[in-house]
């Protein structure tokens, strides 16, 4: 089981076991996609610095919200309630900066 996939795994038990906890500033950080670091500065600290943070926070959680509104799809995207549960992380982390 690769390394990514055994994070997942972890994840979803947490998720089932009720047993999320209030995540750091870093860990936030380290849980957004790695591939959206550049030069150092990532995306997240330029959007709450711009103090539009709180927008895109909520714009992901209703995108990954409504992609799973449909009745004809057999069940939730676990992957997506991740993303969702991940943004709003992010507002309850800054909920004083955003």
């Amino acid at each position: 089981m690769g390394n990514e996939r055994r994070q997942m795994e972890s994840e979803r038990r947490k998720m089932e076991e009720g047993g999320l906890k209030q995540r750091s500033d870093e860990e936030l950080r380290k849980k957004g996609a790695y591939h959206y670091e550049t030069s150092g500065v990532e995306p997240i600290d330029l959007l709450r610095d711009g103090h539009m943070l709180r927008s895109f926070a909520l714009g992901c959680i209703i995108k990954y919200a409504f992609r799973n509104r449909l009745a004809v799809r057999d069940r939730i995207d676990i992957g997506d309630m991740r993303k969702i549960r991940h943004y709003a992380e992010i507002l309850e982390e800054w909920k004083d900066e955003v």
